[in-house]
């Protein structure tokens, strides 16, 4: 049975290159976006579907980006248009970072509670995998390039992030992956993903998923489901 994977993230699982000027909005081609590789890397017997939207928070709001970035509120429909989904990557947070919104990391990681709590009321998750959530913490950003002023005090707030998302996974039994353990964000702009590291990130989720994907539902999951930290 083919199955299927939702990725929801922001504007690096949409593929936005690191930013040269403002209003700059080059995307990566789809063969060298991280979600591309990982469905190259997982193969036919997987589907992964995208939803990245630039600008896309977890829970708020933004009224100078536009409507809709609250992750929250679309989360259910993009659910339902993919419908059934084993198993649901939420990489998040990085947005909340901007100095209008005046988040700590336990704020923003409270937002990544709520999208769990919503995707499992959804009930559009299947129960075919012990586990069906992985929470994926975003690398830590740099004060650099044009989007600067929008995250000023950002960078330090983005080191907490992981720690506090764990925290999450542990509550609501979801998988966890820091993705600063083994990514930065591209100095040109300090936010965005480089192309190597579109790629060392689809290597690494692929990693963490393909065991779990392949794993009986009936096999036991450890109690800590956030134990798997890599």
């Amino acid at each position: 049975m083919r199955r299927t994977i939702l990725v929801y993230g922001d504007s690096n699982t949409f593929g936005l290159k690191p930013l040269r000027f403002e209003g700059d909005i080059e995307r990566f081609a789809s063969y060298a976006r991280w979600t591309s590789l990982l469905q190259v890397d997982l193969g036919s017997d997987f589907e992964v579907a995208v939803s990245g939207l630039c600008a896309r928070t977890t829970i708020h709001d933004d009224t100078v980006e536009g409507n809709d970035r609250s992750g929250l509120r679309l989360l259910p429909t993009t659910m339902e248009c993919h419908r059934p989904i084993d198993l649901l990557l939420i990489m998040l947070g990085t947005n909340d970072l901007k100095e209008r919104f005046k988040l700590s990391p336990e704020d923003i990681a409270a937002g990544v509670e709520q999208l769990c709590l919503k995707a499992r009321e959804t009930g559009f998750l299947t129960t075919n995998l012990s586990c069906n959530l992985l929470i994926i913490s975003p690398p830590v950003i740099l004060e650099t390039g044009v989007p600067a002023d929008n995250f000023l005090g950002g960078a330090a707030k983005s080191l907490g992030l992981a720690s506090a998302y764990a925290d999450v996974a542990i509550r609501v039994g979801a998988r966890f992956l820091n993705a600063a353990d083994f990514i930065e964000s591209d100095p040109l702009d300090g936010v965005h993903l480089s192309a190597a590291a579109h790629a060392t990130l689809a290597r690494k989720v692929s990693s963490v998923i393909s065991p779990l994907l392949r794993k009986d539902p009936d096999t036991k999951e450890p109690e800590n489901a956030a134990e798997a930290r890599t």
